[in-house]
């Protein structure tokens, strides 16, 4: 019997998109057994019922992870350099050893690690030296923007660097989420294989084509907002045109636990609140007419534009309706399938990949008046998740990836 554990601080389960990722990966990595290593804060982050989805588990605790901020500001980096090496490394040292303990114990080989802070970076380069542990790295980010999302700069930026290298150099085999972080990957590992696993998806069987021309013209969106200059570019374009397109009034229905607005006029803009589960999120979408999926223009947001694959993707498609995106070109919403042409059809439904974001309202225009080019654009987005994201063209991905890297898989 083949088994997998997964050392991760996102355990599968519904709270976030990483413990989404992790959730929809298990029902199709080609292993007899998953069991996992979850870093967890506190016990109540990775809740009871999602533990049983993998077939054995053990917690480990998150601490010391973000930069030391106190003391003088004179002597506040070499502080944050005792506390990152004093604590953190020393930490992340017990885990690895906990891991491999806990390897030797169940006669585990194969060990993804899910490289998205820095005490999973650190415990993954030292386990990836281990002789009896063959070690499969999960990147989702650019290291350089998980490290800075931590606070560190200096020596422990450095050292964090140095010990995401070492994981990658030395992983047996590698899974990511973009193309561009495939040949970021591949710099550092020229010889392991690298697969872009996308969140699968499961289009909702019953998909309405639209609705009354005359009704509110819906655009969703769920989740953390990681472009906040473009979810309100959108809403002050929307103002421009006082917010209708015709006859119709356009409504931005939000989904998430926060979002700041600020503005000096009307807005139409319906808060939802936060849903217990990426089902509910899901069925409130696919009420909606489209999604609204940004990604940062400004450079501060580079890394995570041109790196970083929205996860939520997954989620839009899954409602079964069409995505309206704002990205830049060099962005991975952009160059994902096609080249983005100058009218803005993609393959999941319409893009602009103008800053400013009153590109947008044609777009709109186009989807909330023209029947005809709605469900063209929904018809794109379907195909394309029932092509790139099903779980049946992940599995098939995944079983080819892990039969070459670790011979004892069974094939799925």
């Amino acid at each position: 019997m083949s088994s997998l554990l997964i050392l991760t601080p996102s355990p599968p389960g519904e709270r976030g998109v990483g413990q989404n990722y992790i959730r929809d990966l298990i029902p199709v990595v080609p292993f007899d057994k998953i069991e996992c290593c979850a870093l967890l804060q506190s016990e109540d982050d990775w809740d009871l019922c999602s533990r049983q989805s993998v077939a054995g588990y053990q917690t480990l605790n998150r601490n010391f992870e973000s930069a030391w901020k106190y003391g003088p500001p004179g002597a506040r980096h070499a502080a944050s350099c005792l506390a990152f090496f004093g604590k953190t490394v020393m930490l992340a040292r017990r885990h690895a050893s906990s891991v491999t303990d806990y390897c030797r114990q169940h006669q585990i080989v194969d060990v993804m690690t899910v490289l998205s802070s820095p005490l999973s970076i650190l415990a993954a380069a030292r386990l990836a030296s281990q002789k009896n542990i063959r070690v499969h790295g999960l990147v989702w980010d650019h290291p350089d923007h998980v490290i800075r999302g931590f606070g560190h700069t200096g020596v422990p930026f450095r050292s964090l660097r140095s010990a995401f290298n070492a994981a990658v150099s030395k992983s047996k085999s590698l899974l990511t989420v973009s193309s561009s972080l495939k040949r970021l990957l591949a710099e550092l590992n020229p010889s392991a294989r690298c697969t872009v696993v996308p969140s699968p998806v499961e289009i909702r069987d019953a998909v309405s084509e639209g609705k009354h021309p005359d009704s509110p013209f819906v655009i969703g969106f769920a989740g953390s907002v990681t472009a906040p200059d473009e979810l309100q570019g959108l809403q002050d374009a929307l103002a421009s045109i006082d917010w209708k397109i015709g006859n119709r009034r356009i409504v931005l229905r939000l989904f998430g636990s926060r979002f700041p607005l600020s503005a000096r006029s009307s807005r139409f803009v319906e808060y939802r609140g936060f849903l217990e589960t990426s089902n509910d999120v899901i069925q409130e979408l696919s009420q909606c007419d489209v999604c609204f999926l940004p990604q940062g223009f400004k450079p501060s947001f580079e890394l995570v534009s041109n790196y970083s694959f929205p996860t939520k993707l997954s989620t839009y498609l899954s409602s079964g309706r069409p995505v309206i995106a704002h990205a830049p070109a060099s962005g991975t919403l952009a160059r994902l399938g096609t080249d983005v042409p100058p009218d803005g059809i993609s393959e999941f439904g319409v893009i602009s990949a103008v800053p400013e974001s009153i590109s947008l309202l044609p777009l709109i225009e186009r989807l909330s008046q023209d029947r005809k080019f709605y469900q063209s654009a929904q018809t794109r987005a379907r195909e394309f998740a029932l092509r790139a994201f099903s779980p049946e063209g992940t599995r098939a991905a995944l079983a080819d990836h892990f039969r070459s890297a670790s011979p004892t898989n069974r094939d799925g």
